[in-house]
């Protein structure tokens, strides 16, 4: 399993394996992403069923740094750290941003007051509590999004996110009309350079560089308006 992980990269770290962490590793690998899976429990009753997916599972105690060289921590795209321990996940979370400083941070933790005073603190991606564990929401949030919500209409999982559009980026002069069209997404908002943000942007409006939307529609489309909008 150590062999087999070692070769990952660019891939996601997931640390417990506990029923948020399980619901979050089926929306992963739903997604098609490679993850490996730190857990200490030999009981989990969810350790059979992961490793029959041919998920790597290594049985360790993420607080040690063994287990996150091991993992891959280095190779890694995200952490989340989903243990029913908060004390310990702080001190994962710390763990790993001093051995990689770029590593994304997703951190559980069941008292959203220290969720968001940790995620201020030590520039953590996202910090979510117990009560915002929605499997969908916060495996989104390993990609490179700023997800602000989702939810499911018509058996469809919809998401909100934030992009920012770069001085580079092929959606410069295109107006809010066609992003609409050729994209599929519905534009919330635009805030543009210093001016205040404002809702429901007209459709003649042109996008520019610096600008920051908020969209609403399908993860793979949001991912690529992100790819494109860096």
């Amino acid at each position: 399993t150590r062999v087999l992980a070692s070769t990952y990269r660019d891939h996601i770290i997931l640390c417990g394996l506990g029923h948020v962490g399980y619901r979050i590793l089926e929306r992963l690998l739903h997604w098609h992403l490679d993850v490996v899976v730190i857990e200490k429990n030999t009981e989990s009753s969810f350790l059979a069923r992961t490793q029959q997916m041919g998920v790597p599972v290594l049985l360790m105690d993420a607080r040690q740094e063994e287990s996150l060289e091991a993992a891959g921590l280095h190779h890694a795209r995200t952490l989340v750290i989903a243990t029913n321990d908060d004390l310990a996940n702080v001190e994962i979370a710390l763990d790993a941003r001093r051995l990689n400083p770029h590593i994304r941070v997703v951190l559980r933790m069941f008292d959203e007051n220290i969720a968001n005073k940790l995620r201020d603190a030590f520039h953590l991606e996202v910090a979510f509590s117990s009560a915002a564990a929605a499997a969908p929401l916060v495996a989104a949030s390993v990609l490179d999004l700023d997800i602000l919500g989702s939810f499911t209409l018509d058996g469809r999982e919809l998401f909100t996110a934030r992009i920012v559009v770069g001085k580079e980026s092929p959606l410069c002069g295109l107006s809010i009309a066609q992003l609409v069209e050729t994209h599929r997404v519905m534009v919330l908002s635009r805030k543009c350079g210093e001016t205040p943000g404002h809702l429901g942007p007209a459709p003649d409006e042109k996008l520019a560089a610096g600008d920051v939307l908020v969209l609403h529609g399908e993860l793979d489309t949001l991912r690529k308006l992100g790819r494109l909008a860096r």
